[in-house]
């Protein structure tokens, strides 16, 4: 994956949270219609790389609750 679509994403996250992930997909769509599809792309791949870092982390929170203390029965 495009490490600058990646640093992008990461910023995007910590300011705008998931949320960022729709507006990309919105602006993307927008762009395309205006006539510019390798911009949109290009928005794409930052909103995959956002979608890709939220299931990563979503991924290891999972499997860090699941690796903890034995649980008593």
């Amino acid at each position: 994956m495009d490490t600058l679509a990646q640093d992008v994403a990461t910023e995007l996250l910590k300011s705008d949270g998931v949320a960022a992930i729709w507006k990309l997909h919105v602006v993307a769509a927008r762009v395309y219609g205006d006539g510019f599809p390798t911009q949109a792309e290009k928005l794409l791949r930052i909103a995959d790389a956002a979608e890709d870092a939220v299931r990563s982390t979503a991924v290891a929170e999972e499997f860090s609750s699941r690796a903890g203390p034995a649980r008593r029965r």
